[in-house]
């Protein structure tokens, strides 16, 4: 119950500000005009807008949004005729260190608030068209497990947003502490980011995986295997002349067997600095085909907004001070 105000506008005010995408608060007429004016005077919804967007050539938009302390903040959201999806930041930057990804090399610049999670779809002018959300930008979401999951709560909740939970996933890089508490306590879906099934590539390519170990997160996923409609990903970044050999095929299958999941396969989004190469269209699908052939679940997942840097791994911020 807010202050002051009679027994229910809590839900009320959720209501219109998730529901309705109403951000001031005189409209919100199921709410007592009394409490409304109180409302006004002593709080603010949170909510902001982006600074600034930039739409792509397949209809990608890309959000830049600033928070306290100057942190700034991107956000994709994908348009489609059944399915919009957005792909919220949990951090701004990020301090896993990963190789391939523009964020980790723009650096990190703090934890996101939940406010600051959900103003990314709050703020969106198309924030009621959304029914995907994938929490795959900026940051890794096990590096701030209590916020991402406070956000998801408001993201699926009947008196939030109402996006159903299997059309809400997180992907993490394995942080195993949260990884377990996600699991155990909440039903979204997990991507598991992997790239290579050899532990010494992998901790090349990712430190996480140092402390982390690929072989202890899935290990501990085919103890606790997910019940449909929950579903369980790995993502693999194909990186030229890298990862995408016989050897990582047969690795890749002989970790992952036994586990009921699916492989989506990413072509490298190249970024200025980068030491790596994007493959060739027939380079990912002869790996995707080999995959099939071992018996996993593969398939190649489209990228979306490259040539706005929207696109898997190029969201980075702009002007990222503390």
């Amino acid at each position: 119950m807010l202050t002051g105000c009679r027994e229910g506008s809590g839900r009320r005010l959720a209501y219109w500000l998730y529901r309705k995408a109403v951000l001031s608060f005189d409209p919100m007429v199921s709410i007592r005009k009394s409490d409304r004016q109180l409302l006004a005077a002593s709080y603010s919804t949170g909510v902001v807008s982006p600074v600034s967007y930039v739409r792509a050539a397949d209809g990608t938009c890309k959000y830049l949004f600033r928070f306290e302390h100057n942190r700034y903040v991107e956000t994709a959201l994908m348009p489609g005729p059944k399915r919009t999806t957005l792909c919220v930041s949990s951090q701004a930057g990020c301090r896993m260190g990963c190789s391939f990804c523009n964020t980790a090399a723009n650096g990190y610049c703090g934890q996101l608030s939940v406010q600051e999670i959900v103003t990314q779809l709050a703020g969106i002018p198309e924030a009621m068209k959304v029914n995907h959300i994938v929490v795959m930008g900026m940051g890794e979401p096990f590096d701030n497990t209590d916020a991402v999951i406070k956000a998801l709560e408001i993201f699926s909740a009947e008196w939030g947003f109402a996006i159903a939970h299997r059309n809400i996933t997180v992907s993490s890089a394995g942080l195993m502490p949260g990884l377990i508490r996600f699991t155990e306590q909440t039903n979204y879906n997990l991507a598991i980011s992997l790239h290579s099934p050899f532990e010494e590539e992998r901790a090349l390519l990712m430190p996480a995986q140092k402390v982390f170990s690929i072989i202890d997160v899935v290990g501990y996923l085919k103890q606790n295997p997910f019940k449909k409609p929950r579903r369980l990903t790995f993502e693999y970044m194909v990186l030229q002349g890298v990862n995408h050999t016989e050897a990582h095929a047969v690795a890749l299958f002989q970790l992952l067997k036994d586990l009921q999941c699916h492989v989506n396969l990413i072509g490298f989004n190249p970024f200025p600095g980068s030491p790596f190469q994007r493959p060739s269209g027939e380079e990912v699908m002869q790996f995707r085909n080999r995959l099939d052939q071992l018996g996993l679940m593969t398939t190649i997942r489209e990228s979306r907004g490259a040539d706005i840097e929207a696109a898997c791994g190029m969201l980075a911020g702009k002007n990222c001070e503390l």
